[in-house]
């Protein structure tokens, strides 16, 4: 069973006791002005989700714990850093579309050069980007988001299977 299109998501640590983080609470209750009764869906990221109704103070469960299988296989996808606001868009995006790992990854190409300061930053904003991302097509997963890494270390990180690189030369897979 797939989490409700109708109602609204958030993430919380614990499906018992759902506890919002501030800006979850504001977007729910300021942004979306649910009120008490509403409907609302919680997931713990790792695919397990359950509902709630809006109470009088805070989520309050309103159904049982639902397990949520990972899809399978399970996709992942590695992406070029590029420069700007380009990777959390991509991040975005594969995200809504159920990937399962997202790795930025570093090529001889690449102009973005991370130090570890801007490096810690930036993947805190992609893995807040992911959540936002899930939130909003409600996904009871949250993609793991990788380390930026090499073309060769990212083929590695995602183990045996089936990969497929796009390049403007190569040839069609179908």
């Amino acid at each position: 069973m797939a989490v409700p299109a109708a109602a609204a998501h958030a993430f919380v640590t614990d499906l018992d006791a759902p506890d919002l983080r501030p800006d979850d609470e504001h977007h729910l209750f300021r942004a979306l002005r649910l009120r008490p009764g509403e409907a609302v869906t919680v997931s713990d990221g790792a695919g397990r989700w359950r509902r709630c109704t809006v109470g009088a103070r805070g989520l309050e469960p309103a159904g049982d714990v639902v397990v949520e299988p990972r899809s399978e296989p399970p996709i992942a996808v590695a992406f070029a850093l590029t420069k700007g606001e380009r990777p959390e868009w991509v991040v975005q995006k594969l995200t809504e579309l159920g990937v399962d790992e997202i790795r930025p990854m570093t090529t001889r190409h690449t102009v973005v050069r991370w130090d570890h300061g801007r490096r810690a930053k930036a993947m805190a904003r992609l893995r807040e980007v992911a959540r936002s991302a899930a939130m909003q097509a409600r996904l009871a997963w949250l993609p793991a988001i990788g380390e930026p890494c090499g073309f060769d270390d990212a083929l590695a990180a995602f183990g045996a299977g089936r990969v497929a690189v796009a390049h403007p030369g190569g040839q069609l897979v179908s």
